[in-house]
């Protein structure tokens, strides 16, 4: 489709019966053309006011509520809620904010549970992944951005979910990865190259994913 064809079709041909479309296709556009599920899952429910609505009243009733109870949190008007501690420094606010950084990865190794499609692995788990890599990316390094478990050699391309094909990206690294990269960032050895580059890998020096938001070329 060419451009001019997306935007008679945003314009004249597409059906409103709700807001999915011009939400999801405005994601896509603002992601440089590529978006994971989630982040489009994340886009959609940031305008569907109903399930907003449905959302901040669950964390009414559980989370907001254990905090106000334990003397963390403190309700004002109009429904906002603030920080119920002594003035913080930006290294306070950098300290607390890794210590939570810290217990939501145990829970999420706990659970199992990762953003994105839970594949079905031989001889190890998504939590094992993860804490075998550090809960770094494999890439960028990061450990400090939401973490996916990515196929090396993708699924489409008949790619398997034995450990040794299953590497830990963070969402920007995967997003950038997609299906269409045989890349095993692990193999790079960064920062040192492998002696014996295996045929047909794409080592990180080769090819470096693009910074968050940037459309790729």
């Amino acid at each position: 489709m060419k451009p001019e064809q997306l935007l008679a079709y945003v314009r004249t041909s597409m059906a409103m019966q709700h807001i999915y479309q011009p939400v999801l296709l405005r994601e896509l556009l603002a992601s440089g053309g590529t978006a994971t599920l989630r982040q489009l899952a994340r886009a959609y429910v940031q305008e569907d006011e109903e399930l907003l609505t449905m959302v901040e009243e669950r964390l009414k009733k559980m989370p907001l509520r254990v905090l106000k109870d334990n003397g963390v949190i403190t309700r004002h008007e109009h429904d906002v809620w603030r920080l119920d501690v002594d003035r913080l420094s930006h290294a306070d606010r950098e300290t607390l904010r890794l210590a939570c950084e810290s217990r939501l990865r145990d829970f999420v190794v706990q659970r199992a549970f990762w953003e994105g499609s839970t594949p079905k692995m031989s001889g190890g788990t998504p939590g094992a992944v993860l804490q075998a890599a550090d809960y770094a990316c494999a890439a960028c390094r990061s450990n400090t951005k939401p973490m996916q478990v990515d196929h090396v050699v993708p699924q489409s391309k008949h790619g398997d979910s034995s450990p040794q094909n299953l590497q830990a990206l963070c969402v920007d690294c995967n997003l950038w990865k997609s299906d269409k990269h045989w890349v095993d960032f692990r193999r790079a050895g960064h920062p040192h190259r492998p002696p014996q580059p295996v045929k047909g890998v794409q080592y990180w020096w080769d090819s470096r994913p693009p910074e968050p938001g940037r459309a790729l070329g």
